[in-house]
């Protein structure tokens, strides 16, 4: 035998052939195997949606990261036009729009306000009709004076059995959807006499039976007419000093009087006058601006101590009596004579 010669073992060959055969196989497993995705890829968004007071068609939905966020919710609100879905930061987002937030997002409905139109009605009550005129839902609009002698209110209704608003009021948001109308109806004051138009007129502003008797009870009792009228030509018998059917008065600190002379003036009426309109306008400027107020005055109850929305809703005619002198008319404790207010207002209720 030769020493050089290499001797093969066949077990060896054979061993060799099925490990290369294994791994051939193996290669072409591993070839069929799904690459491993990315985790951010798999990543789920949260999407909120606020209507902003809409209504929308859902409320939140799941996407995944990277990927077109879809189907956007409907929204709907009356008085408004939708103009689409933002986010906080005012960016417009569409179905097409790629989610590349983590974790959630909210994002945000769009609404512009749409006009509607305001218009007044002589309603056979006055001449001269102010113009009609169209505005944005969400705006205020002030309603107009009128210096008609007939005109008490603007109401809803044309029978009057609306909701009644002084000229002056400012309002807003009455037709419900876009280019709709909303009429304003001239309504005059109704009643045989001044107690009974005073006492409807402020129950049909929204004043409680009580709070409008107690009112109308001082007017009696200020301008001396009783319980036969309230007198609107009224001049205090003593001094002269105050005038009209609330009595107003020039003091130190206040020079009511004189303001109500001027404003008479500014509605086309000399002083004295029997305008019923201009003296309840009057009545009203001054209880909403800066002369409702109370008085610094013993003797008055705490509890007339309220603010003008407390005395509208006041169902107790006594303690709003007491309440309107305190605040409005504000005569010293021992001269207000509450007990004969008192009694008028009990009167009105029982007999208008």
């Amino acid at each position: 035998m030769k020493t050089n010669e290499t001797i093969q073992n066949p077990c060896s060959t054979k061993k060799l052939a099925v490990l290369l055969r294994t791994f051939l196989l193996l290669a072409v497993l591993l070839a069929f195997v799904p690459k491993p995705v990315c985790a951010a890829s798999q990543q789920k968004v949260k999407v909120y949606f606020d209507g902003k007071g809409g209504k929308i068609s859902f409320k939140q939905k799941t996407v995944e990261y990277k990927k077109a966020i879809g189907e956007l919710p409907t929204a709907k609100a009356s008085g408004y036009k939708f103009n689409g879905w933002y986010t906080s930061k005012g960016n417009r987002v569409t179905a097409r729009t790629k989610v590349v937030v983590k974790g959630s997002i909210t994002l945000y409905a769009k609404w512009t306000p749409t006009s509607y139109k305001v218009s007044f009605a002589a309603n056979g009550v006055i001449k001269n009709v102010p113009a009609s005129f169209n505005i944005k839902r969400g705006y205020a609009i002030k309603l107009p004076s009128c210096k008609e002698k007939n005109f008490g209110s603007w109401n809803t209704k044309a029978d009057g059995s609306g909701t009644s608003y002084a000229p002056g009021t400012i309002v807003r948001n009455f037709a419900p959807k876009s280019g709709r109308k909303v009429t304003f109806y001239a309504s005059p004051f109704r009643g045989k006499n001044n107690i009974a138009k005073i006492y409807d007129y402020f129950q049909r502003l929204g004043y409680t039976k009580a709070a409008a008797a107690g009112l109308v009870g001082n007017l009696m009792y200020e301008s001396g007419g009783g319980y036969k009228d309230v007198k609107l030509n009224a001049v205090e018998y003593s001094t002269g000093r105050g005038i009209g059917m609330c009595q107003w008065t020039d003091t130190y600190d206040a020079k009511r009087r004189t303001a109500f002379v001027k404003y008479c003036a500014s509605q086309g009426e000399k002083w004295p006058n029997q305008n019923l309109k201009v003296q309840v306008d009057f009545l009203l400027k001054e209880i909403t601006g800066r002369q409702w107020m109370f008085t610094g005055f013993p003797g008055y109850s705490k509890k007339a101590k309220m603010t003008l929305k407390q005395f509208k809703a006041c169902k107790n005619v006594a303690l709003a009596t007491e309440a309107f002198c305190a605040n409005f008319e504000r005569p010293r404790y021992i001269h207000a004579n509450l007990k004969e207010r008192i009694k008028m207002a009990k009167y009105v209720m029982k007999n208008y």
